[in-house]
């Protein structure tokens, strides 16, 4: 569970800000509190903001940040808060719990040259304890000797100086070395890659594809009034037209390896799986009875569609999905049953939901803690 999120001098944040999910000492909505090695944090925040108060800024550098993590994606260049000298480091840094204990792991970036500045992993579990810090080219750690000084040792001269490569990811991928700073490693990057989902403003939340989330989108689009009863998948010919030859390309080489996939195209909805070759199926859904192509319901069904796996148990325990604009294209009285929705099966998997709104009617004690 994320517990606090930190970031300065990125986008339109100059000075530091810092997300925090830790429990405040009300005692409404006890249901809404998530504990994790006595650790006590909220399961919903909803972040609310005019236009140009830096909402969607906040879920870019946790996208953003996560991309660099996982992916070793570079940062946007010229993402530097414009109000600052754009030469000071960007910082980031999270605080987070996973099954092997809390952590806090950060780094600051030169954005402009894509040069790591500084970066550190601490376990904060029991009492605080460094895994490692880096300062330009230099890695140091307070461990008792474990077998790991050697190779950080090595790794600190590996890392080019003024390079724009994290340390995290190459220790994680070192899958044969024992260690608390290896072993850390790993269960930090699996948080990252697979705890942490963030969908910008319009996105689709990534959905495990099983019968249990078709029951939820037959469930969820009947009980909202939207007209749907039933929804099918339609077996086409050939791959759409619709989309990107690059796009299909990666989704080729997915299916192959057993990834099933749904897709959004600019007109439909698309559920990709391989056999004897990659298959493409049309969503489509029924209205008692009568067929509707998914480019002919409304923007509040798709996006109702588009949001539903936040309430399907099946995607895992301990997710944190952060959305951007989560009432958007949704009437009010639907973003305040969807949340109440995923309120009501949050502490059972122990996931959190962080979205920016502009929708007022969500500031309600009646609704969060």
């Amino acid at each position: 569970m994320l517990i606090a999120f930190r970031v300065e001098n990125y986008l339109s944040f100059g000075e530091e800000q810092r997300l925090s999910m830790i429990a405040g000492s009300v005692k409404n909505h006890p249901d809404q509190l998530l504990e994790d090695f006595g650790r006590r944090a909220v399961c919903m925040a909803a972040v609310f903001g005019a236009n140009s108060s830096g909402k969607t800024n906040l879920v870019r550098a946790m996208g953003d940040t996560q991309a660099k993590i996982v992916r070793g994606t570079h940062l946007p260049v010229g993402a530097s808060c414009r109000s600052n000298d754009v030469e000071k480091p960007a910082g980031f840094e999270y605080i987070f719990s996973t099954g092997s204990g809390v952590y806090a792991y950060g780094f600051e970036i030169k954005v402009s040259t894509d040069t790591v500045v500084s970066e550190w992993l601490y376990e904060t579990t029991s009492a605080e304890r460094c895994l490692y810090e880096r300062e330009g080219d230099g890695i140091v750690h307070h461990l008792a000797r474990d077998g790991a000084d050697e190779k950080l040792d090595l790794l600190a001269k590996l890392l080019a100086p003024g390079g724009g490569d994290l340390l995290l990811p190459i220790l994680a991928r070192m899958n044969d070395e024992e260690g608390d700073v290896f072993r850390s490693a790993r269960s930090v990057m699996e948080w990252f890659r697979d705890r942490l989902i963030v969908v910008p403003a319009g996105g689709v939340v990534p959905a495990r594809l099983d019968d249990e989330r078709d029951d939820i989108i037959r469930r969820v689009l009947s009980s909202y009034d939207t007209g749907v009863t039933d929804l099918a998948y339609e077996r086409m010919e050939s791959l759409p037209k619709d989309m990107p030859k690059e796009l299909l390309d990666i989704l080729e080489a997915n299916v192959r390896k057993g990834v099933v996939g749904l897709v959004r195209g600019p007109r439909d909805s698309y559920r990709f799986s391989y056999d004897d070759g990659t298959v493409a199926e049309r969503i489509v859904f029924y209205h008692d009875g009568r067929r509707f192509e998914f480019s002919e319901e409304s923007d509040g069904t798709r996006r109702l569609y588009d949001l539903v796996p936040i309430l399907q148990k099946g995607m895992g325990d301990g997710l944190t999905i952060v959305v951007d604009e989560i009432d958007r294209s949704l009437h009010p009285q639907l973003t305040q049953r969807l949340i109440r929705d995923f309120l009501s099966i949050a502490k059972g998997c122990g996931r959190q939901l962080i979205a920016t709104t502009h929708d007022t009617a969500l500031m309600s004690t009646a609704l969060f803690r």
